[in-house]
Formats: structure tokens, sequence, C-alpha cells
């Protein structure tokens, strides 16, 4: 049977050196690379014990906002109801509205305490803190429970699973850095809720019917499984899913921010007066459309 010569294992130097180790030696010594090993494994136990292995590091990060999530069932009426927690799913790129609270930026000049994150069309194969979002009527007379009805002004609270308190909420392009500012349109974000402070009118939507939704008007209650937009109260302005990857801390994540998209067409207005018409305005291209998934 054939053996490889020792020569072929170790370098001359570690062969003329071996005898002649010691502790200042750093190079051309065999029984370095067990000394090596040794530190390797100590300084891997001492980063263990402390936390500061990458993957623990990742754990306590990301672990939180990938916690398992309940979602709320279906109401036996098949309304959706005022404390319900909810995905919003889009009917674009197929995502979750999902916080992102590792990406933090500055909208008020306090570099120490920053109060917005990142938001995003996240994975929606499964509910987890980061997309499990609570739907709260924004006048507190509304009991829990209660249906809600379109047009009825709600604010979005994330889930309190996460180490941040969060609504969902929108502000005027260029305002503040954001994501989206990559695609120039209106910024969205999770705003961190301080306490004692007043709720902003830019925390606050109001879920519409899409045009041509059969039996679906202001005031009449929201059916669960259909689909709808979300308006912005404060900017009149609908949010949006768009098919625009961005980078996050959880890879490559589809883009959200408020604009109304619509069909392209033009509505000729003498031809609307000349027939004493009033044609259906642009209907919303599927960017805007939204539908809550419920456990």
């Amino acid at each position: 049977m054939s053996t490889t010569p020792v020569g072929y294992l170790y370098t001359p130097q570690q062969l003329m050196g071996s005898v002649r180790y010691g502790s200042g030696v750093l190079l051309g010594n065999w029984r370095e690379d067990t000394a090596v090993d040794e530190m390797r494994l100590m300084d891997y136990v001492l980063k263990r014990e402390t936390g500061e292995l990458t993957l623990l590091k990742q754990r306590a990060k990301f672990g939180p906002q990938l916690a398992p999530a309940e979602l709320s069932k279906r109401a036996s009426d098949g309304t959706m109801c005022n404390g319900d927690v909810v995905m919003f799913k889009s009917c674009c790129n197929g995502g979750a509205l999902a916080a992102s609270v590792g990406q933090a930026f500055d909208a008020h000049g306090d570099h120490e305490a920053p109060h917005e994150y990142a938001v995003f069309a996240a994975d929606s194969s499964k509910a987890v803190a980061r997309n499990a979002i609570k739907i709260v009527c924004f006048d507190d007379s509304v009991p829990e429970g209660a249906p809600l009805c379109y047009g009825q002004k709600v604010i979005l609270c994330f889930s309190e699973a996460l180490p941040i308190q969060g609504l969902l909420a929108s502000s005027p392009a260029s305002r503040y850095g954001l994501s989206t500012q990559v695609i120039n349109k209106q910024d969205v974000y999770m705003h961190a809720v301080r306490e004692n402070e007043k709720i902003s009118f830019d925390c606050v939507w109001a879920l519409q019917p899409l045009a041509g939704t059969h039996g679906a008007f202001p005031g009449t209650p929201i059916v669960a499984d259909q689909p709808f937009s979300l308006l912005h109260c404060s900017t009149n302005r609908r949010l949006a899913g768009v098919q625009l990857p961005l980078p996050s801390e959880f890879g490559m994540e589809f883009a959200v921010c408020c604009h109304t998209l619509t069909e392209k067409g033009r509505i000729d207005k003498l031809i609307r007066e000349r027939n004493g018409k009033n044609l259906p305005p642009r209907a919303e291209t599927s960017e805007n459309s939204w539908i809550a998934v419920y456990g």
C-alpha cells in the first residue's frame, strides 16, 4: 500500500522548525497550525459566550421581526372589522406590507433617536411580526369588532412583537430620504410612536373601493375578500406596491410608495359634455390594489 511522503504534507520550513518550536515563532513551524486552531477555538468560544458571533447577532436582529404572528379569523358575516390583524398583500407584486426596523433614517435632525423606518412589500408566504398589521379606527368611539366601512379613517399598527412600535405613515416626496426616492414618488415608512405622542395625520388612511367593484360604495361595509385601495388622507394619494426590487436588510424586496396610478387613456371632456354623460373615471392599476389576508 502506497503512502504519501511526509514532504508532500508539510513545507520544508515546517519540517526543519518542528524541534525548535516556540511561542514566538510565527512562521515556518508545523506545530503552529495546531496552536492557531486552538486560538481560533478559544476565540470562537469567547465570542459565543459574549454574543459577538455574527450568527448570534443576526438572530438577535432578525429573530423578533421574523417571529411567527397570528392573524385574525374572518368574521362570520365576511366583513372586515375594527381590530383585525391581517396582512396587506399587493395585487401587483404579491408582496405584503412589511417593516424593516433595522433600516432607520433621520427625519427630524435627531441622529441619536430616529423615528422612521423603511417599509417594503416582502414575501407573503407566512405571517410574521414584520408584516402583521392591526387595523384600528381613527375614531376612538368605534368599538373593537365593529364592521369597517369604505371611507372610514383608520390607522395601521405594526405588530406589538416588534422591538419598536410603529404606524404606517407617508409624507410628500423629497421631505425625507427614504428608499422610495429611487422611484421619485411619495415616501411610505413606519413611524415609531413615542410616549404620549399625538397621532399625526400622516398616519391616517382610508380603505376605498376599486373602480367597478359591484356593491361597494363609501359607507358600506368592507367585504374581507375583496380588493381595495388604501388612500392616504393627508395627501389624497393611494398606497402602491410597484415592481421595483430594492435592497433591504432581508435581501431584495419590492418598493412601496404613495402614488395613484391609473390606466392609460384620455377622457375627452368635450364629448362627455356634448352627450350629457358623466363617463366613469380611469380605474386604478394593480399597483394600487391590495387585499387583506386573514388567518
